[in-house]
């Protein structure tokens, strides 16, 4: 097993040099538990730099139905990722999926960001072909509350509360 890992651990190293010109981090899977309003939410994530990445159709997703229900819509033409605030999330399949146990390269993501006609930045990195974004730049920027209960290990989703900035909850 140790051999394995290992090796993992130069293939990733190696793939990270080879990017070295692009924005590159580790993703790690989230062990993370996510709760939205107090129900537990089967969403997979990763771990980058600390803080939890989701697919933008997997918070539409949980979120769906409540006070923060947003829309996902994907241009491959123009790369571009148009979200409709306040719609209920239609799915299109592959949403709320596993993810590999292992490690993998997060690449920057390129992809342009609408919300409602106005391009917003969140930070984003693309995985495996899909890209994982920020869950407080989505919470900002939608304006609902997302807390760390540190106990539990468990991201707590709030639709009917404000964001909060980290530290300040």
């Amino acid at each position: 097993m140790k051999k394995i890992e290992i090796a993992s651990g130069v293939i990733l190293a190696s793939l990270l040099v080879v990017n070295a010109a692009a924005a590159t981090a580790v993703a790690k899977p989230s062990t993370h538990k996510v709760f939205v309003d107090g129900e537990r939410a089967n969403v997979a994530a990763y771990e980058i730099n600390g803080n939890n990445y989701f697919k933008l159709r997997d918070v539409a997703a949980i979120l769906s139905g409540t006070a923060a229900q947003f829309e996902v819509s994907w241009d491959e033409a123009s790369q571009t990722i148009t979200l409709t605030d306040d719609k209920a999330y239609t799915t299109v399949g592959g949403e709320m999926g596993s993810i590999p146990a292992a490690s993998q390269v997060a690449e920057e993501s390129t992809a342009a960001v609408y919300r409602d006609g106005t391009q917003v930045h969140y930070t984003g990195y693309n995985i495996n072909d899909n890209n994982y974004y920020k869950l407080r730049d989505i919470a900002a920027d939608f304006d609902f509350g997302v807390t760390w209960d540190n106990d539990t290990q468990s991201v707590l989703i709030t639709t009917t509360e404000g964001y909060t900035p980290e530290g300040e909850e």
